[in-house]
């Protein structure tokens, strides 16, 4: 999901309405994405930290997240484990 993207295209107006954590919470692979970065003049850090300040998500979440997002990206099976290695240690460096 890109959130502002979702908000300043108006398919939602209101953050009580926004689907993020319902869909996380539900077990739904929700990702975070830019959508349209330069016209919507964000980042993935931005769009992760609106995610942070909206909802009290923690590390594991956010791990979790970007665990999902590698099962989705299209690349091979074998560059899929790297990456998920790749993101588990990572993490595990933010968690000391």
């Amino acid at each position: 999901m890109a959130p502002t993207s979702n908000f300043q295209t108006k398919a939602v107006q209101k953050l009580a309405e926004y689907p993020f954590k319902k869909l996380f919470d539900a077990g739904v692979h929700v990702t975070l994405n830019t959508d349209n970065r330069t016209v919507s003049n964000t980042t993935l850090q931005k769009e992760y930290q609106k995610i942070a300040d909206w909802y009290d998500f923690t590390l594991d979440d956010f791990e979790q997240i970007n665990h999902y997002a590698a099962d989705g990206a299209f690349i091979s099976a074998d560059e899929k484990l790297t990456l998920h290695q790749v993101i588990s240690d990572e993490y595990k460096l933010i968690k000391l």
